[in-house]
C-alpha cells in the first residue's frame, strides 16, 4: 500500500507539471469584460471570461495561438509564450459596427453613417436571408413602420408603407437609381436575386434634395453586390409546403472576378381556396429574373430582365377565359427591363444613368390595362470637400413615357403620355463646431405639365459622444399622380372610376427628429436605440372616395390637408450568440376636409416587431423567431349594408425557423411562416363582396342604377374585391439550403 501511495504521488507531480494553467484577463473601455471569449487554434473549446474578465486555460505547449472576442468590440489574434509568464492582461478596442457602416443614400457617395446628417437605417444581406422570404418585398415587412401592404385580394400585388403613408409616398431606388416608377411599383422588388442584395437602405422623410421632389415619404435603396465574398458560386433554395419553389443562383467571374451573373426563378401553381368562397387565396406566379453587373476601376454596369406570368380568380379559371365574362380572372403578364450605369470621371465627378422599359398586359374580369412605362434618368454629380465644408451638387434630366389606354392617360382627359423633368440640386454640410453639423440644400425642377418644382432641405446633427447622435432634419415634396398605376382598386371589380375636376399635384411639408445610440454593458451585449417623433403636413393630397357612391371611386384633390405624425422607437439586444429587438411606431394619419376629420383608408395607428435570434455556438445552429403584430385598418366596404366590420382587428404573424450551418459553405433551414394560422377571412362573414356573381349578373338595380337588396342579395352589394389589408396565406412550412461553391 505505501508503494502504491508513492507512485500515485508522483505520476500526479507528472501530470501537474506537464499541465500548465495560463491566465487572462480581458478588459474593455469601461474595465473587466464578462462573457468574452478565447479559442485556441487547432482546438473546438471555448472558454468564457467571468465578472473579474478572468479566463484560465489549460495547456502543454511552450506557445499558444488563439482568438479572442467580445461583441461590440474588435477581435484579436495572439501568439504567446507559456514559458515566459503564466498570466496576460489583454485590452479589447471598441467598435461601433452597425453606425460605421458605410452608406451611399446620404449623400450620393460612400459615407460613414455616423457622418451623415440624414438618418439612414441599413438591412444586410444577413437581415434577408433571416427573413427566409423569396422577395425582399416580404422581408421589409420586419422593420418596424414598415408595412408591405397587400392591394388585392385576387391578384395580390401591394405597395410598401412607411410610417403610414400609402405605398405611393415611398420611393423605391436601386443602386441610387430612380428607376422603379409608379407603374412598377407593385412589383419592383419582386424577382431581384436576394443572394445579389448587399444591403437595403432606408431614409424615413424627405429627400427630395437628391432623389427629385417625389421622395416624400422615405426611400427604399436597394444596393446590389459587386461580387461573392470568397466565392464564385453559391446556390440557394427553397420548398414550401405549398409548392412554393424560389431558386437563386450567383455566378462571378472574370479573370479579375469584375462580373457576376445572377438568376432567380419563382414558381407557383397549386390554386387553393381554404376559405371557400371560389377563388384563389394566393394568385399562381410564375417569375423568372435574369441579373448582370460588370465593375471596372471607373464603370459599373448592371442589368436586369425580369418576366412574371401571375393569375387569381375563381378556382377553375384557364386561361381561355382570359377578358371573358363567364369565368372571373385577373391576369398579368408582365417584362421589365433594367439599366444602370456609373462612370467615374474624375474624383469628383461622377456620371450616372438608367433606363427602363416596364410593359404589363392585363386583363382583370373583363376590363383590359395594357400599360408601358419607359424611363430614362441621368444626371451629372459634383462632390467638393474645403476645409469643414462638404458639397455634392449636380444636374439631372429624367424623360418618362406612360400610357395606360384607361380613361386617365386619354386626350380627352388633356393627358401628355411624355413628361420632361430636368433639374438642378445643391446640398452641403459644414461642421460648425466639433459635434455639430448643418445640412442645407435645395433642388430645382422643372415640369413641362406643372412648371417650376422647388424643394428645400435642412437638417442638423449634434454628436452628443461617438456613440450618440441626433439628428433634426426637414424639407417639401411634390408629387405628381398616375391614379390607375397605383390604385389597384381603380382596375378591379364593378365600380366605376371617376375623376372630378383637374388633378393638381400633391406637396408636402416634412420635419423629424432622430436620436441613434449605442451602449456596451460588461456582459457582452451591444444595447442600440433609434427613436424619434416624425410630422408630415400634406396639401392638395389625392385622395379615392369609396363612401359617395358604392358603385364608384371618385378621385379628386382633397379640400383641405392631411396629418401625419408618430413617434418610432427601436430598441435592439445583441451579443455574440443573441440578438433581440423590439420595434414600433405610432402613427396618427387625419384628413381634414370641410370640417370634417377622417381617418385613411389602410393606415393602421400603431404596429409591433419583435425578432430573437440564439446562436448555439458548439451545435452550428441558429433559432430565429420574428412577431409582426399590426394595428386596426379603416377598410372600404362595398355599400351601406355591408355586414363586413368597418375597421379590421389588431392581428400578428409568428414564423420560427432553424438553420443549421456546417461551415461558412453550407445552410440547412426549416421555417414554419403564419405560425397561428391566421388570415383575415376566418375573421368575416366573406373576403370578397359577391364573390359567387363576379360579373353582377344577378344583381338587381333601381332606375338610378343603384343595387336593390333582395332574397338572393339581403346586402345590396356588388362584386368587390377591394376589402383587404394583408395577405390570405395561412400556415406553411419552407425548407431550404444555400451552397457557396
Amino acid at each position: 500500500m505505501k508503494y502504491f501511495l508513492q507512485l500515485i504521488f508522483v505520476l500526479s507531480c507528472f501530470v501537474s507539471t506537464g499541465q500548465n494553467e495560463f491566465t487572462f484577463y480581458i478588459k474593455g473601455s469601461e474595465g473587466p469584460i464578462e462573457g468574452a471569449t478565447i479559442q485556441i487554434k487547432g482546438n473546438s473549446e471555448i472558454y468564457y471570461s467571468d465578472a473579474s474578465g478572468k479566463i484560465s486555460l489549460p495547456t502543454t505547449a511552450d506557445t499558444i495561438q488563439f482568438r479572442v472576442y467580445f461583441f461590440g468590440y474588435k477581435r484579436q489574434d495572439h501568439l504567446i509564450s507559456t514559458k515566459e509568464k503564466k498570466e496576460m492582461t489583454l485590452f479589447l478596442t471598441p467598435e461601433l459596427q452597425e453606425m460605421e457602416e458605410v452608406v451611399i443614400s446620404g449623400t450620393l457617395n460612400e459615407i460613414s453613417r455616423l457622418k451623415t446628417v440624414t438618418p439612414i437605417e441599413v438591412y444586410n444581406n444577413s437581415f434577408i436571408e433571416k427573413s427566409r422570404s423569396p422577395t425582399i418585398f416580404e422581408a421589409l415587412g420586419k422593420i418596424s413602420g414598415i408595412r408591405p401592404q397587400v392591394n388585392c385580394n385576387i391578384c395580390n400585388t401591394g405597395d410598401i408603407h412607411i410610417n403610414g403613408l400609402e405605398g405611393p409616398y415611398t420611393m423605391i431606388l436601386i443602386n441610387g437609381m430612380p428607376i422603379v416608377g409608379s407603374l412598377s411599383s407593385v412589383y419592383g422588388l419582386q424577382g431581384i436575386p436576394n443572394g445579389m442584395i448587399e444591403r437595403i437602405e432606408v431614409i424615413r422623410g424627405p429627400s427630395s434634395v437628391l432623389y427629385g421632389s417625389e421622395a416624400i415619404g422615405g426611400i427604399i435603396n436597394v444596393i446590389t453586390k459587386t461580387s461573392l465574398p470568397g466565392k464564385r458560386i453559391y446556390v440557394e433554395s427553397s420548398l414550401s409546403s405549398m409548392l412554393e419553389s424560389n431558386t437563386d443562383l450567383g455566378i462571378q467571374y472574370g479573370k479579375k472576378k469584375n462580373a457576376l451573373l445572377g438568376l432567380n426563378i419563382f414558381h407557383y401553381n397549386s390554386p387553393i381556396d381554404q376559405n371557400n368562397d371560389g377563388f384563389t387565396d394566393i394568385s399562381i406566379q410564375k417569375r423568372i429574373s435574369l441579373f448582370q453587373s460588370l465593375n471596372f476601376q471607373r464603370v459599373k454596369l448592371m442589368a436586369r430582365y425580369a418576366y412574371e406570368d401571375r393569375w387569381g380568380g375563381q378556382m377553375y379559371w384557364t386561361p381561355e377565359f382570359r377578358g371573358g365574362d363567364s369565368i372571373y380572372g385577373e391576369s398579368i403578364f408582365t417584362s421589365r427591363f433594367e439599366l444602370i450605369g456609373q462612370f467615374k470621371i474624375s474624383t469628383k465627378f461622377n456620371y450616372q444613368l438608367s433606363y427602363t422599359d416596364h410593359s404589363q398586359d392585363s386583363y382583370y374580369g373583363t376590363n383590359p390595362f395594357k400599360a408601358n412605362q419607359r424611363v430614362f434618368f441621368n444626371q451629372l454629380v459634383h462632390h467638393l470637400k474645403i476645409g469643414k465644408l462638404s458639397s455634392v451638387s449636380g444636374v439631372a434630366a429624367r424623360v418618362t413615357y406612360y400610357n395606360d389606354g384607361t380613361a386617365a392617360t386619354s386626350e380627352e382627359m388633356g393627358y401628355q403620355p411624355i413628361t420632361l423633368l430636368p433639374g438642378i440640386f445643391s446640398q452641403g454640410e459644414i461642421s460648425l463646431k466639433e459635434k455639430t453639423t448643418l445640412l442645407l440644400g435645395a433642388r430645382i425642377d422643372h415640369s413641362n405639365i406643372h412648371g417650376v418644382i422647388f424643394s428645400p432641405r435642412a437638417g442638423f446633427k449634434y454628436d452628443i459622444s461617438r456613440f450618440h447622435l441626433l439628428r433634426l432634419n426637414a424639407g417639401t415634396g411634390y408629387r405628381v399622380v398616375n391614379v390607375f398605376s397605383e390604385d389597384h382598386a381603380a382596375l378591379t371589380g364593378a365600380r366605376t372610376t371617376i375623376i372630378e375636376g383637374d388633378i393638381s399635384p400633391e406637396k408636402s411639408y416634412n420635419m423629424n427628429l432622430n436620436y441613434n445610440g449605442s451602449f456596451f454593458s460588461k456582459k457582452g451585449f451591444q444595447i442600440s436605440i433609434d427613436s424619434g417623433p416624425y410630422f408630415t403636413y400634406f396639401s392638395n393630397k389625392i385622395q379615392p372616395d369609396y363612401d359617395t357612391d358604392p358603385e364608384k371611386i371618385i378621385y379628386s384633390n382633397l379640400n383641405g390637408f392631411v396629418i401625419n405624425a408618430g413617434i418610432l422607437l427601436n430598441v435592439e439586444f445583441k451579443n455574440e450568440r443573441i440578438n433581440t429587438s423590439l420595434g414600433t411606431n405610432f402613427s396618427y394619419t387625419r384628413n381634414y376636409e370641410n370640417g370634417l376629420v377622417e381617418i385613411p383608408y389602410l393606415s393602421e395607428p400603431y404596429n409591433f416587431n419583435y425578432s430573437f435570434s440564439y446562436h448555439f455556438l458548439k451545435l452550428n445552429i441558429d433559432l430565429d423567431f420574428d412577431m409582426q403584430l399590426i394595428g386596426p385598418m379603416r377598410l372600404p366596404l362595398a355599400g351601406p349594408h355591408d355586414p363586413r366590420p368597418q375597421n379590421s382587428d389588431p392581428f400578428a404573424i409568428h414564423n420560427l425557423s432553424i438553420v443549421y450551418k456546417r461551415s461558412n459553405n453550407f445552410k440547412l433551414f426549416l421555417s414554419a411562416k403564419n405560425l397561428l394560422n391566421w388570415t383575415p377571412s376566418k375573421q368575416l362573414p366573406f373576403l370578397i363582396s359577391r364573390a359567387h356573381d363576379p360579373f353582377d349578373k344577378q344583381v338587381v338595380r333601381d332606375e338610378f342604377g343603384t343595387p336593390l337588396a333582395t332574397n338572393e342579395n339581403p346586402y345590396g352589394l356588388t362584386f368587390d374585391p377591394s376589402y383587404v389589408y394583408y395577405s390570405n396565406q395561412g400556415f406553411r412550412i419552407q425548407l431550404g439550403l444555400k451552397i457557396f461553391f
